[in-house]
């Protein structure tokens, strides 16, 4: 039949007139026809039978009308729809610009078709991830649009709503998302009538919008009149009313009450199985998956296990081992063999998972947002907290998981360190470079709509052209950006191991959320050890961190008096030294990376005695960011003659903290427009006290200034009143930034913010950065005139 229909569009194309004989209007129906033609094709999924069509609409509507021209406009509409199905965001997106370029011009910005084009632009910037403001930015004009050509009861100002409430539930502002919805509920309500699917489908997003807000007794409502309107419009014997009813039981296992959840979980199990093909219904898998869930909460373990096997055969089967839901199923399946006991295997389980976690966080930093890859982050470190409370509890009956902790170790701590780098040069200034990064991330995009895929659905000869080509581009970045290939260079222990020569250790100190498989209020800090020779790193516990906090100074103190405290009492040396000590036996020198409150202490300046020795004093301690730092960064054949990055540093030190106007204001430049957060912004809460002027960091900086000019490394120091926080922030602005940066100064930074039952902030006076999820944003460094802002 499709073929039928794709010759028959030819056979119409070819008896049409000639250029000038045309009737303009029978072709305009013509390229109309060949749309509606597409639209069935690439609702089907043949593209490609859909774009040779278009090609022909495009022919016809070029030759006819031109391109400043309605009809060429439909055209280009419709190949952005295509170019959207397809996960080709970036080219749907020039086409939907072009469109709205030709809109604006034919019929100006307050016609529906504007609006309509609007609001596809805006479905294009969600599905990229990273444009959610865009995304908004189109919603909203297209709403307003419609409101004012159609009134608020229209379904077409229904559907700018529902899709504002989507976005705004991706980006986890539930509150506007629940407002969205429940006026599309309302207008839906008056054009339809309740009892619809679409009514019902509203109700759906509802529920999930409380389930999200963990108003499981709201959630339950909205999911209960959900399946009776299904009911009424479709009966039972259909995929909604199972999903429906498996919908309403997920809010009956979160509330624990299992009773009412077993028996539609059971049902809808039943339903689905009615159905050809039910397996392949991603429903059907996260059936599989709560069932699990649900014996496992019941502690009928065995049972669990089987739903759980079931759910990963399924989605490693149709949906592929390197998809996210098949992770899911492998982490559930870990924590399950770890409360039967069953280590081996829970080990396995959770080393496939991590190594998969890894995978997919790398390849989401190229083509997410910064928010969505913190968000990923949050993820991955929940899970790591579980592999590392396994490692504690399992150590000696699986000694070699400590290797998948060091990997994750790596992986994370460097992952971090690099990242910001990664989104600093995406929105770099230089136009190829910009282009390139550009390039990257809609091939990076395409790639992971095809991985979303099942198997079976796959292009596989487009993928291994993307794969090639994106292959192709990080290469070239890599020789071109400093640090570029660092930031996605995957590590392992064995890596670390291979650097290390005989008398020196590895050590990556750890912090983590404990465990026992159930969540606990403890934090627990360990260490992975690593020497030459060694078959596996060696996981050693070392303390709670409230014994840890004991013994620094609360926040109140006289700091320098507790300080020199510290640093005279060997009970600091004893709880983190003491446990590690006797695996460095033959170990000159170690390189380690310390982790959580580990930061502020100088950890080689312990006393280990009471006559006030330091731990330095055995052995000659190096601190690092990662250990990832000891393996030699991978040499490339193909850079040979590429050009090198001149290396250059910028050393402050020796800061005068007092304000002194007469010499700061001379030092800061004339482009102050982007200054971000200024202390003098900030609230009285946080002020207070003064900072010391430090005169060995004025002698530090010196020093480093002359050793890197000796070497040929040019060094532009910046002490006394130059060493301005508007100096700092223009590194890299107008000139690439310095290949060294060495500060010496004082430094802050706030606790983790405490977080209401909705995991937001608690709200209150405090400043917002206070109260930020990025650790980075609750810190800073102290520069010139600080003194006058901090009062």
């Amino acid at each position: 039949m499709k073929n039928t229909q794709l010759i028959f569009a030819f056979l119409l194309l070819s008896t049409l007139p000639s250029f000038g004989q045309a009737d303009t209007a029978a072709v305009a129906r013509e390229v109309d026809s060949l749309i509606h033609l597409t639209r069935e094709l690439s609702g089907r999924r043949e593209f490609a039978q859909a774009l040779e069509t278009m090609a022909g609409a495009e022919r016809l509507a070029l030759e006819t009308f031109g391109e400043e021209t309605a009809v060429f406009g439909n055209v280009c509409f419709q190949y952005g729809a295509i170019c959207h199905q397809q996960g080709d965001h970036r080219e749907a997106e020039k086409w939907l610009l072009q469109v709205k370029g030709i809109r604006e011009k034919t019929v100006g910005r307050e016609h529906l078709d504007y609006a309509a084009v609007l609001h596809q632009l805006g479905r294009v910037y969600y599905h990229m991830g990273n444009n959610y403001e865009k995304a908004e930015q189109c919603y909203l004009l297209s709403k307003t649009i419609r409101e004012k050509k159609l009134g608020r009861e229209h379904l077409e100002y229904a559907a700018s709503l529902n899709s504002l409430g989507t976005l705004y539930l991706r980006m986890g502002n539930y509150d506007l998302a629940e407002a969205c919805y429940l006026e599309t509920l309302t207008v839906g309500e008056k054009a339809l009538g309740r009892e619809n699917i679409t009514y019902g489908g509203t109700l759906n997003n509802l529920a999930i919008v409380y389930t999200s807000k963990g108003n499981y007794e709201k959630a339950e409502i909205f999911y209960k009149e959900n399946i009776r309107i299904i009911e009424q419009t479709k009966g039972t014997e259909n995929t909604y009313y199972a999903g429906g009813i498996m919908n309403l039981a997920s809010v009956y296992l979160y509330m624990r009450d299992f009773e009412k959840a077993e028996p539609l979980f059971l049902e809808a199990k039943s339903r689905f199985e009615g159905f050809p093909d039910y397996t392949a219904i991603p429903s059907y898998m996260s059936l599989m998956e709560f069932l699990g869930m649900l014996y496992f909460e019941t502690r009928q373990y065995d049972l669990s296990e089987i739903y759980h096997l079931k759910a990963k055969e399924l989605r490693g089967g149709i949906l592929g081992k390197e998809h996210l839901s098949y992770e899911m199923s492998l982490a559930k399946l870990s924590v399950l063999y770890w409360k039967t006991g069953d280590y081996d295997r829970a080990a396995q389980h959770f080393a496939e998972a991590a190594e998969m976690r890894r995978s997919l966080l790398s390849d989401a930093s190229r083509h997410l947002s910064e928010k969505e890859v913190y968000a990923y982050v949050q993820n991955f470190e929940i899970e790591l907290d579980k592999d590392f409370s396994f490692a504690r509890t399992a150590a000696h009956a699986v000694p070699s998981f400590a290797g998948s902790c060091y990997d994750n170790t790596l992986f994370h701590k460097g992952f971090l360190l690099n990242i910001s780098h990664h989104f600093r040069n995406r929105n770099a200034t230089d136009q190829e470079l910009a282009e390139k990064l550009s390039r990257l991330k809609s091939i990076r995009n395409l790639l992971s709509a095809q991985y979303a895929r099942p198997p079976s659905e796959r292009d596989s000869s487009r993928i291994g052209e993307w794969e090639e080509q994106a292959n192709t581009i990080e290469k070239e970045l890599a020789r071109t950006i400093s640090g570029y290939g660092e930031i996605f260079r995957r590590l392992n222990w064995q890596d670390v191991q291979a650097a290390l020569y005989p008398g020196e250790a590895a050590l990556e100190f750890i912090r983590f959320n404990y465990y026992t498989p159930e969540p606990t209020d403890s934090v627990l800090y360990a260490a992975l050890l690593l020497k030459p020779g060694m078959g596996h790193p060696l996981f050693i516990a070392l303390f709670e961190e409230g014994a840890l906090e004991a013994l620094l100074p609360p926040p109140h103190k006289n700091r320098s008096e507790y300080v020199n405290q510290l640093y005279q009492d060997e009970t600091l040396a004893r709880l983190i030294w003491a446990p590690i000590e006797p695996h460095l036996q033959g170990v000159r020198k170690v390189f380690y990376s310390p982790s959580g409150l580990l930061h502020r202490l100088n950890l080689g300046a312990l006393p280990v005695d009471k006559q006030g020795s330091a731990f330095a004093g055995r052995y000659d301690l190096v601190a690092l960011g990662s250990t990832r730092s000891l393996a030699p960064a991978p040499v490339d054949s193909t850079s040979a003659g590429s050009q090198v990055v001149a290396i250059d540093a910028f050393i402050f030190g020796g800061i005068h903290y007092e304000m002194d106007s007469a010499e700061i204001v001379p030092s800061a430049p004339d482009d102050l427009a982007s200054r971000g957060l200024s202390f003098t912004h900030t609230d009285s809460s946080l002020r207070g006290g003064t900072w010391k002027f430090l005169k060995h960091s004025e002698k530090e900086a010196a020093s480093v200034t002359a050793i890197l000019q000796e070497v040929g490394i040019p060094a532009t120091a910046f002490q006394g009143y130059a060493a301005t926080e508007e100096i700092f922030k223009q590194m890299g602005r107008h000139a690439p930034s310095p290949r060294i940066l060495h500060v010496s100064t004082h430094g802050y930074f706030f606790p983790d913010p405490v977080l209401t039952g909705s995991k937001q902030p608690a709200a209150g006076s405090e400043p917002a950065f206070k109260l930020s999820e990025h650790p980075m944003i609750r810190s800073g460094l102290i520069l010139a005139g600080a003194n006058h802002a901090w009062q």
